[in-house]
């Protein structure tokens, strides 16, 4: 199965909140993937992922004030 897979999503913060975000595909399931996954930030800031114990990629970040868009890049 071919699966493309992507989004655009928005966090409006009153202050630096850290937010560990679960928008990542299934390890598993990325070699379906019809184009590579990656999360970009406007603005660009950093993150981190890793691998939680129930096998689920987390992105952990610390979101500035105002608005943060994030979204899938091909």
């Amino acid at each position: 199965m071919e699966i493309r897979a992507g989004y655009d999503i928005a966090f409006q913060c009153l202050q630096e909140t850290p937010m560990v975000l679960l928008l990542s595909i299934e390890p598993a399931r990325l070699p379906d993937l019809l184009s590579g996954h990656n999360i970009e930030f406007s603005p660009n800031i950093p993150s981190r992922d890793y691998v939680d114990v129930f096998g689920n990629t987390c992105t952990r970040i610390v979101a500035p004030p105002g608005c943060l868009k994030s979204a899938t890049i091909s």
